[in-house]
């Protein structure tokens, strides 16, 4: 999982572009919004390394926000992915 900074939403707030590395090394989108009632669902599972399944798909590469993923798998963290992973926080 990846966490873009994003954009201005067109609505307020900041646009966040999350992207989602497949077991096939193919990459899938979604896109949040903090202010939106989704992000709410979505935020414990935005961290780099979490393993999700159940994901609804909007076309080839986008996921659909509207429908919250499961956790299937949160792996160990090393040091350094943790301090980027503490670093990507300030997104939210």
């Amino acid at each position: 999982m990846r966490i873009d900074k994003g954009i201005d939403s067109r609505n307020g707030g900041k646009l966040l572009i999350i992207f989602f590395k497949t077991e096939d090394g193919k990459w899938l989108k979604t896109n949040l919004v903090k202010s939106y009632r989704n992000f709410k669902q979505w935020k414990p599972l935005l961290r780099v390394g979490n393993i999700l399944e159940g994901l609804v798909m909007i076309d080839g590469e986008t996921v659909d926000a509207d429908w919250i993923p499961v956790l299937r798998e949160h792996p160990e963290l090393s040091w350094e992915e943790e301090k980027l992973w503490n670093l990507s926080k300030t997104v939210f």
